[in-house]
């Protein structure tokens, strides 16, 4: 997945992954889990040489103004005025403080010094390192020793260390063999580092802050929470409690043409930190992700927000994890050299076969085009007329550089990935591109995370870096080093072929997307929604469904396909196995994908169903105990899944796939009897009923009925119509309470109810759903919200009584004036405005509610969410209101989803009169509905539909032996199955107009071809007269040749109207071309 989007952070899909390095983030989905690398690739500008010299790196440093951190053995530690003393216990003649950590490369960080203060009398000191934790020290460095001051040693030399990250153990040892007690050894400070310079010595410096002052930093103002900075007067420390992440801040004022690099030198690290600067005005810029490194890391300020001269700003250091902290040294400000060239513009073009992105710079252009070779690797070509470019990446694992083949592999915990880097480019390993902006850095890679640099020759032609994954599993590949360098090879072999190929595979694919006839908002007000903005919002929907498809994942044991619910937001919290697929949202998106991708779509749907728990362990559900057979792992969602098994054998007619997947399908069903509600981990109470599981349970067992018939199970048949009445039936009991809430207020319907009234308390549940409150019955019950409760309209077995009191509530907030008809107060959502939908158009009518009211809503609901989503902008979870049709709407939740894309989709069809919901075809003609739909499919075979005034008409190959037409009364819903035989006659012609000369005068002919079954009369139209002619017979045609009276004429369109005896009239507008004679 490339440039994957956080939605739980803020900001547009570009303004999450757009940058002034043109950065390129990619997600990978492996082993049940999906890691989200950013910056994986970048590029750049280069001015000038490379710098020389290096960077300076710290694994360790140490003030001692305490001991966190360090354990005791025979010593007692205390820290006083920036040392630490350790004195031995009585009667010992050695003791020590010891401190495990991870040095990312020891073969550049090597170089471990130790500034002894001071040494009571008879005492000595030493330092010893342990590799394993336990067991022997490793040889000593030295003898014990009587000197104080500063002493340095080479840990790579004095042990022979190569290359690569190391966990050891740093051992500071007081010693005293007189005999006296109280022999002590005190320490200024321990480092270990790689002895470069720090990158401001020096330089000309803004501001150095040694972090001594704690007085000038705070709690940030946002993302604060409660985090606290404390100093010892050489170090600064972020310090977290019981939250996720908080920050600190100050400001400060930097002449940022003088002084354009921000360096900060980082301590230690109990979690990760970040470093964000602020404007004061919108989001914050991050200058650091989150991130375990410490050391120096020196970023480009200036090139990075874009800013110049004299500013005053925030600066923001962030501590990531619970209960932690993050320590720094210094943070500072400074000149030295720019080598690589954040871009001063940037824009950005995405479509299907690709991402193109162009920077501009002071000396020209780079244009950069990311294009997919194949599920598992893509490439970054890069075109550029700077006088210098660079392409540059940072990756997680460890690292492995083979000049000769140009190949970069990285080894992370599930999987490999290859860089093939291009010919003639000079490549250059350190900590991170940061870092190798202002040093020389080094011919092979750090052990640990780290980032590489590649120059590329000057003036050269387009260069490609190609990108390959594999994952480190004996189910999917014996060697995924190998794969991934041949993945990475291929990639960067041909990528204009990759892109013609891609480009022709979405060629393709749309050209399957059915054909809407009218995408423009009827019944409602437009609110400035344009046709042409829903028709590229269609599109770009189905675009995203194929795009949600991921591969078989033969490493968690998964050998289907699946459809993800939300593939470009990284969304894994669904079954194990298919985490990415959720049993709700995806269901809905395998409903439409059928139309243009029917294999995927079932084998979507068998990869769900081969996952439902059938195992010898397995235990029964019932009435009173908790089973688990039936049940899928992971999130317990509301059904929709025998709907949809509907679905993809009514458009494919592939019984077998339907019979394959009916057992499993009936025993998740039978689970689902005695689960209506969400389970999720530890939320799983076994008395809670949810209304919009039990309806959507009824609902669906209305399709099990359906297959249960076709597959001649016809006592699963009569025991799912059971478990509809058993329902319906304590529907009315469960949800309608007679007893006031809290405030004296009684509810007409509810979304929740537990039903062990001996409960002293409810269940955790979210603040949105209404103070919980005990039901005349005494058990606790949520009022919840009435897009969930609303639902209930699709049940057709809930009483009259029962269902006017969920109309009453719904009624309390639907407004057709309103963006989302009223319902969005908090949210409304796919599977919720479906059901709605569906319920308004097939219920009868009820006390206060005529037909024509119920069937005006659900065009008022349909028109009014298509339009509100486009307005959005997303195709996102779950919608809210922000103001007046026309204004902005709001979108949370995952996003990109599937809900947003297979709502949509749903309801542009039903506003051009087709339902796909039913699977059978099914017809509907809303108010203000004069479109249709062609390239549909129906059992295996086209299906086009058009309205056309009162009636729906019906061509293709589906059609043949069926009815042509159906009369359609406004806001009805037909059927083939059930409206068929009512239709009254219908006409049927084929129509061609040609533009001819004769005697150098031009003629308009137009010729009418009954092509139906019933004798027709035509009338033939153009602008230069008309013709009527009666009597036409099945297979005859209308004809008439219309002189123009003149040598030439221009384009235009002839008419041809045609009626048959009992039934409507039809037109058809066909052109003709200009033409000129003599």
């Amino acid at each position: 997945m490339l440039n994957p989007f956080e939605f739980g952070r803020s900001g547009s899909e570009l303004e999450q992954t757009a940058g002034t390095s043109l950065p390129l983030h990619v997600g990978y989905y492996v082993d049940d889990k999906a890691p989200h690398a950013k910056n994986l690739l970048q590029t750049y500008a280069t001015a000038g040489e490379r710098p020389q010299g290096s960077a300076f790196r710290s694994a360790l440093s140490e003030s001692f103004d305490d001991t966190a951190g360090w354990t005791t053995k025979d010593v007692a530690a205390s820290a006083a005025a920036g040392t630490t003393a350790l004195r031995l216990v009585d009667g010992r003649q050695w003791g020590h403080i010891e401190r495990r950590i991870t040095v990312q490369d020891v073969a550049d960080t090597r170089f471990l010094t130790v500034d002894v203060a001071s040494l009571s009398p008879g005492t000595t000191w030493n330092v010893k390192i342990n590799e394993t934790g336990s067991g022997d020290d490793l040889p000593s460095l030295q003898a014990d020793s009587s000197a104080t001051g500063s002493v340095t040693f080479d840990l790579a030399q004095a042990y022979g260390w190569q290359p690569g990250p190391k966990t050891l153990t740093v051992k500071l040892f007081a010693v005293n063999k007189t005999g006296v007690n109280g022999g002590t050894a005190t320490f200024r400070s321990l480092s270990l580092d790689n002895g470069a310079d720090l990158p401001w010595e020096g330089s000309v410096s803004g501001t150095v802050d040694d972090l001594s002052d704690a007085s000038v930093w705070s709690t940030a103002t946002h993302a604060g929470h409660g985090a606290a900075f404390v100093s010892d007067g050489t170090q600064g420390t972020v310090r977290l409690g019981d939250t996720d992440y908080g920050a600190v801040e100050r400001r400060v004022t930097v002449d940022l043409d003088t002084t354009p690099l921000l360096s900060v030198r980082a301590a230690e690290t109990s979690g990760k930190w970040a470093l964000k600067v602020s404007s004061g005005s919108g989001d914050d810029i991050t200058v650091q992700p989150d991130t375990t490194s410490t050391g120096v890391l020196t970023y480009d300020l200036a090139g990075m927000t874009g800013w110049s001269g004299e500013r005053t700003f925030t600066v923001k250091i962030f501590h990531v994890g619970k209960n932690g902290y993050s320590t720094f040294d210094d943070l500072a400000f400074h000149d030295g050299d720019v080598w690589l060239r954040p871009a001063e513009q940037i824009s950005n073009e995405w479509m299907p076969q690709a991402l193109e992105s162009r920077g501009t710079y002071s000396s020209g252009t780079i244009e950069t085009t990311d294009v997919f070779h194949d599920a598992d690797s893509f490439s970054r070509t890069v075109e550029a007329t700077t006088d210098g470019t660079a392409i540059a990446g940072a990756y997680e694992g460890v690292a492995s550089w083979s000049p000769d083949e140009r190949l970069l592999t990285v080894v992370g915990a599930g999987h490999t990935y290859s860089f093939a880097l291009p010919e003639g480019a000079d490549v250059r390993f350190g900590a991170s591109i940061a870092e190798l902006g202002t040093s020389a850095g080094s011919a092979q890679p750090l052990g640990g995370n780290g980032a590489w640099v590649a120059e590329l020759p000057e003036g050269s032609a387009p260069a490609s870096v190609g990108v390959g994954f594999a994952v480190k599993s004996a189910k999917v590949t014996q060697d995924a080093v190998a794969a991934s360098r041949q993945r990475a090879l291929a990639a960067a072999a041909d990528p204009a072929a990759d892109l013609r190929s891609w480009r022709g595979f979405w060629d393709e694919y749309l050209a399957k997307v059915p054909v809407v006839q009218d995408f423009s908002v009827q019944r409602v007000a437009d609110g400035g929604v344009t046709a042409e903005e829903m028709r590229h919002f269609w599109f770009k929907a189905w675009v995203n469904l194929e795009m949600n498809v991921l591969p078989a994942t033969p490493e968690t044991g998964n050998m289907h396909a699946q459809l993800g619910t939300g593939k470009p937001s990284l969304w894994m919290n669904g079954t194990p196995g298919t985490k990415n697929v959720a049993s709700w949202d995806s269901l809905l998106g395998m409903q439409q994908l059928v139309y243009t991708d029917p294999e995927n779509a079932w084998a979507s749907f068998e990869g769900m169903m081969a996952l439902v728990e059938d195992g010898p362990g397995a235990t029964e559900p019932s009435d009173v105990a908790y089973g688990t057979r039936g049940e899928l792992g992971g999130e317990s969602l509301p059904s929709r899944k025998a709907q949809t098994a509907w679905i993809l054998y009514s458009v494919t007619g592939d019984r077998e796939r339907l019979e394959g997947t009916y057992d499993k399908l009936a025993l998740h069903l039978n689970w689902e009897r005695y689960n209506m509600r969400w389970v999720l981990g530890a939320n799983n109470h076994f008395d809670e009923r949810d209304s919009e599981f039990v309806t959507s349970l009824a609902y669906d067992l209305e399709f099990a009925i359906k297959i249960a018939h076709e597959l001649g199970k016809t006592q699963d048949a009569a025991l799912y119509q059971s478990v509809i009445t058993d329902i319906s039936a304590k529907y009315s009991e469960w949800f309608f309470p007679t007893g006031a809430d809290q405030d004296g207020k009684v509810w007409d319907t509810v979304q929740k109810v537990y039903l062990d009234a001996t409960r002293t308390t409810v269940p955790f549940g979210d603040d949105t759903e209404g103070k919980p409150y005990r039901n005349e019955n005494g058990q606790w019950v949520r009022p919840g919200w009435s897009f969930y409760t609303s639902t209930a309209f699709v049940m057709d077995e809930l009483t009259e009584e029962s269902m006017v009191k969920t109309m009453d509530r719904f009624l309390d907030d639907y407004d057709e004036n309103a963006q989302l008809a009223g319902l969005g107060d908090f949210a409304v959502k796919a599977p919720d405005l479906q059901l709605i939908a569906y319920g308004l158009l097939d219920m009868d009518p009820i006390e206060g509610s005529s037909q024509a009211q119920l069937r005006d809503r659900a065009a008022v609901l349909v028109n009014a969410i298509t339009r509100d989503m486009v307005r959005s902008g997303w195709f996102a979870e779950v919608y809210f209101a922000k103001g007046e049709p026309g204004g902005p709407v709001g979108a949370r939740g995952v996003r990109p989803s599937l809900f947003g894309i297979s709502n949509y989709i749903d309801f542009v069809l039903m506003a051009n009169g087709v339902r796909t919901d039913e699977g059978d075809p099914t017809f509907v003609r809303l108010a203000g509905s004069t479109g249709g739909v062609s390239g549909l499919t129906y059992r295996g075979e086209r299906l086009d539909v058009d309205l056309d005034g009162d009636q729906v008409l019906f061509t293709g190959p589906a059609a043949q032996g069926g009815c042509a037409a159906i009369d359609v009364a406004e806001g009805q819903t037909v059927t083939w199955a059930e409206d068929c035989g009512a239709t009254v006659p219908t006409v049927e012609l084929d129509v061609q107009v040609q533009t001819r000369c004769l005697a150098g005068k031009a003629y308009v002919a137009v010729r009418a071809t009954n092509v139906g079954d019933q004798t027709a009369e035509v009338r033939l139209v153009t602008p230069f007269g008309e013709r009527a002619v009666a009597g036409v017979a099945p297979g005859a045609s209308a004809y008439q040749s219309f002189p123009v009276r003149a040598t030439s004429t221009s384009a235009g369109t002839a008419t041809a109207v045609g009626a048959v005896p009992g039934g409507a009239s039809r037109s058809w507008d066909v052109g003709y071309a200009a033409t000129t004679c003599g």
